[in-house]
């Protein structure tokens, strides 16, 4: 899952779980929006914090690129 959605629907706001992962507001915002890949430490840090709900996967969006990759290849035999 990604920590946008993680965070939604916790209700949380960034500040707060930056304070939980030993963060500032800005560095996760960046992790966020910005596709600044956290450092292992942090992987960890967040992996934790999220009960493993977010994972080093999610911040590669490789689920997001599997669905891409899909949804491509599924419209390959469409015939519109």
């Amino acid at each position: 899952m990604r920590l946008e959605k993680w965070l939604e629907l916790q209700q949380m706001q960034i500040h707060i779980f930056a304070k939980k992962i030993g963060k500032n507001r800005s560095q996760v915002h960046k992790y966020i929006h910005e596709d600044v890949m956290p450092k292992h430490d942090v992987i960890v840090k967040i992996y934790i914090a999220t009960f493993g709900a977010v994972s080093a996967n999610d911040f590669h969006r490789l689920s997001d690129k599997l669905f891409e990759k899909k949804t491509l290849h599924a419209n390959s035999f469409r015939n519109d």
